[in-house]
């Protein structure tokens, strides 16, 4: 069973690490086989008003700045 629709709240979720373990599983299974969705979370991720630390294949920006 695949889940339901990974939507814009789910992605913002999972920016803040907010979903459950399982929930956070099937996203990262998801961004991996998609790159539509991959472009929707970079695209969630650039809307967002804060600067969330959660990445993609990237450092934080906080392990970057020194």
């Amino acid at each position: 069973m695949e889940g339901p629709t990974i939507d814009v709240e789910i992605l913002r979720a999972y920016l803040t690490d907010a979903l459950p373990p399982e929930e956070m599983a099937r996203v990262e299974k998801a961004l991996r086989d998609s790159a539509e969705l991959r472009a929707r979370l970079e695209e969630v991720r650039e809307n967002r008003g804060d600067l969330g630390l959660h990445t993609l294949c990237e450092k934080p920006l906080a392990l970057t700045i020194r």
